[in-house]
């Protein structure tokens, strides 16, 4: 379940700190830009890829995290691509 590697275990504070920051940007009113949330939870993405192909960590904390980031990569370009 949990992470083997150094850098597998800082992915996953990475995004939990992602998610401390949604939280605080939405339940304490603190004003965060998502784009700065975003880039948090992308680099959580990037050590969860080096986790998985370097160091050939396949923990399920690690799963998680690369398809949370992949979803939120993917919402990042979309944004990118069409914007509002």
């Amino acid at each position: 379940i949990f992470p083997k590697s150094k850098t597998g275990l800082k992915s996953v504070v990475i995004l939990l700190q992602s998610a401390d920051l949604m939280a605080l940007k939405y339940k304490a009113f603190i004003i965060i830009p998502s784009f700065i949330i975003a880039c948090v939870a992308i680099l959580s993405f990037i050590f969860s890829l080096i986790t998985v192909f370097k160091e050939k960590d396949y923990s399920v904390l690690i799963i998680i995290t690369l398809l949370i980031g992949m979803f939120i990569t993917s919402w990042v370009v979309v944004e990118l691509v069409f914007p509002h």
